[in-house]
């Protein structure tokens, strides 16, 4: 699933792709997706 927080001519720049399979969450920050486990991200 894709939650878009901010986005500019069709690109998402801020939001989040969700994992259906093991209801994690991964961050999309100027627009580039953070797939890292949620472990090894840095805060």
């Amino acid at each position: 699933m894709l939650t878009v927080a901010e986005e500019e001519e069709g690109e998402v720049l801020s939001g989040a792709l969700g994992c259906g399979s093991c209801d994690e969450a991964y961050p999309i920050e100027d627009g580039i997706p953070n797939l890292l486990p949620p472990e090894l991200r840095q805060p």
